[in-house]
């Protein structure tokens, strides 16, 4: 039996519920403790155009590269949202919104901090930032 490697537990937020919580390094999702729900703890990076008819959700980050269009009802992240290609979505993130120079957002945001490159596309929707 080969031994694990010691790792330093990871710490998270719950998309769901807002706490925060201690995983294994490794670990690519997991429960809350708190609220009982299912944890993705990778990074979704979209890189062409997409149709989800589900929600991204994330412990991570959530990218939609420069060549990406996704449509889907709900995007939720608890690091980060970087838009350089095309969103519409409901967003929510307890960290970082970036819509880069190039993007189009059309949705809603709710959002701990929100940062609009010059150039960036934004079509109606309700924005909430900060706590």
């Amino acid at each position: 039996m080969i031994p694990l490697t010691n790792q330093a537990p990871r710490f998270v937020t719950c998309y769901h519920c807002g706490e925060g919580i201690e995983s294994t390094a490794s670990a690519r999702s997991t429960s809350c403790p708190h609220c009982h729900k299912r944890l993705v703890h990778d990074d979704m990076i979209i890189e062409v155009a997409t149709m989800w008819s589900g929600p991204i959700e994330t412990c991570g980050r959530v990218v939609i590269g420069p060549s990406a269009r996704l449509s889907t009802r709900h995007v939720a992240a608890s690091e980060s949202v970087d838009v350089a290609g095309d969103l519409t979505a409901r967003v929510t993130c307890r960290g970082l919104v970036c819509l880069g120079g190039n993007s189009i957002f059309k949705g809603d945001c709710t959002a701990a901090s929100l940062e609009v490159e010059r150039g960036a596309i934004i079509k109606g929707g309700f924005f909430q930032i900060g706590h």
